[in-house]
């Protein structure tokens, strides 16, 4: 039955129509192909290897004669031509009219009925071919592959590919990918991102930006800016001392009842006991220790300074003086011709030594030394 159809598709020449004595050729190739990195080359024991494509590749392939002979007279019995063929002689009466169910030919013609279309066609096949095509389409897919290809594409994805491709696409993507490049690139982009990334840079950048940041930063600067800005801020913070320079009107207000006898023999300048000490304070900023001075912390951005050294560090700067507390940061001193650090739990450690070393650290300590 299988002769018979090969037959009427004008698969089988004439001369091996009727009989076959002739055995499969054993050097007879006709082309080769690569799957999964294995190239196989086709051979007449490759159109039987397989007896779940048996029948197509005998359909798809024995007709063939691209490759010096046609494939059914170097294979013939891989092609079926030895089986038992049945009788191919006519009935005595012909039918004259078609029959009214035709049968549907199981396997297609060796050649194509017409000339191939000149436009693709408009569905996919039922399954997709096992060898790749040997050039790439002209037109893109309108659909993604489910994988991305080792091998990176001529032209850009609608989809980034999980390997970069060798050659970078003129056209960016139209979708972002989900997560960003471990490694970064090589050469920087023209233009800035849209969005803000989550998390700042690890390193500072080398160019500054033209344009200020649209949110504050969480933390203060530890170094004041180069260039003031232009306009104030818009939310002040409160002054914690004195303008060095007055107010344009005095106070009105003064002392209602005056005393009655001044002190004959007052003091010549009144002694303070709210004074900041002149030692280097060091505090953690960022999972980082500094080491500044009050001076530092006077100099700008006061109020967000004090509450990184702490206000009892410089109660007159920070304006702490009604409260009578230590410091609970370290400060460096000079003690026995050497420096040290220490905190004020040292100082008041032992009571016979209080005294030296409230001298040794300026009091600091106003509570322990006190000074308050």
């Amino acid at each position: 039955m299988k002769k018979t159809i090969l037959l009427l598709l004008g698969i089988v020449p004439a001369s091996l129509a009727a009989s076959c004595s002739t055995a499969d050729s054993t050097t007879f190739t006709f082309g080769s192909y690569t799957y999964n990195g294995q190239t196989t080359t086709r051979d007449c024991a490759w159109i039987t290897a397989n007896t779940s494509k048996t029948a197509d590749r005998i359909a798809t392939w024995c007709g063939n004669d691209d490759y010096g002979s046609q494939v059914s007279e170097e294979c013939p019995d891989a092609c079926g031509l030895c089986s038992s063929v049945p009788s191919l002689s006519p009935t005595a009466s012909p039918t004259v009219s078609p029959t009214s169910s035709p049968t549907i030919s199981a396997k297609p013609s060796s050649s194509p009925t017409r000339p191939p279309s000149p436009a693709p066609s408009p569905f996919p096949t039922a399954r997709p071919s096992n060898i790749p095509s040997q050039h790439p389409s002209d037109v893109p897919s309108q659909v993604p592959s489910d994988l991305p290809s080792d091998v990176p594409s001529l032209k850009p994805s609608d989809l980034p590919s999980l390997k970069p491709s060798q050659v970078p696409s003129d056209v960016p993507s139209q979708l972002p990918s989900d997560l960003p490049s471990q490694v970064p690139s090589q050469v920087p982009s023209d233009l800035p991102s849209l969005q803000p990334s989550e998390y700042p840079s690890l390193e500072p950048s080398a160019v500054p930006s033209d344009a200020p940041s649209l949110e504050p930063s969480e933390y203060p600067s530890l170094e004041p800016s180069a260039v003031p800005s232009d306009a104030p801020t818009g939310t002040p913070t409160g002054s914690i001392k004195p303008s060095p320079s007055p107010t344009a009107a005095p106070i009105a207000s003064q002392t209602a009842s005056p005393t009655g006898s001044p002190n004959p023999n007052p003091t010549g300048s009144p002694t303070s006991l709210c004074v900041d000490s002149d030692l280097r304070l060091k505090f953690p900023v960022n999972g980082k220790m500094l080491t500044r001075s009050c001076e530092w912390a006077g100099r700008k951005d006061t109020s967000n300074r004090c509450s990184l050294i702490g206000e009892a560090a410089c109660p007159a700067t920070c304006g702490a003086c009604p409260v009578c507390a230590d410091p609970g940061i370290r400060f460096k001193f000079d003690y026995n011709g050497k420096s040290i650090a220490r905190y004020c739990e040292w100082v008041g450690r032992i009571p016979a030594k209080v005294s030296g070393r409230c001298a040794a650290t300026g009091n600091i300590c106003r509570q322990t030394c006190g000074k308050c």
